[in-house]
């Protein structure tokens, strides 16, 4: 059996089926530092976000894997997905990810059947996805959520995202869409 050395931890040699401790993400903070950080490529079965790290000395890719029971029922079911994104990491994108720290979150189970090659061959094209991608800072993911009356968003807030009324946006008032009214131009 080979022995996985200093030098390349992540060596994938026959027999060395290990993934070490330091490729791991581990800790709140270092996901939190990937999302709010990123760049992000989504795909039917995963959503791959990539953060660079600064590049001080040798420094190994690292991978977190978040399966929700949400999205996957059984827990031996999500513990399978994690040991197979982990080893696609280890096996073909250890030297691609470089420098980097690299969440997967599952949005869909993989089908049962070819679903182990399926989810390597989504993960590989989310991979260079993200790698190419602008990093997005400060967000998190999702939308925000739009500006409701009274929310103190302005006229032109609400002009530039296309809502803006003369009327308060209540239904019935002069000048809101439903009162059938044309607002006056004075």
């Amino acid at each position: 059996m080979s022995v996985v050395t200093a030098d390349n931890p992540l060596d994938a040699r026959a027999g060395d089926a290990r993934f070490p401790h330091q490729a791991r993400l581990h800790h709140g903070g270092d996901y939190n530092r990937v999302f709010h950080h990123q760049q992000k490529a989504a795909g039917r079965l995963a959503v791959v976000l990539v953060r660079e790290r600064p590049r001080k000395g040798q420094q190994l890719a690292r991978i977190g894997v978040m399966v929700p029971a949400k999205v996957i029922k059984t827990a031996v079911r999500r513990h399978q997905v994690k040991r197979w994104v982990r080893e696609w990491f280890r096996t073909e994108m250890k030297s691609v990810f470089d420098h980097h720290d690299v969440v997967v979150l599952m949005r869909a189970d993989p089908p049962t059947e070819n679903g182990h090659a399926i989810l390597k061959s989504e993960l590989a094209v989310l991979a260079s996805k993200a790698l190419a991608a602008r990093a997005q800072p400060g967000q998190r993911g999702g939308r925000k959520p739009p500006a409701r009356p009274g929310s103190g968003a302005t006229f032109q807030d609400r002009a530039a995202s296309g809502k803006a009324s003369a009327g308060n946006g209540n239904p019935g008032e002069a000048g809101s869409p439903l009162s059938g009214e044309v607002p006056s131009a004075t």
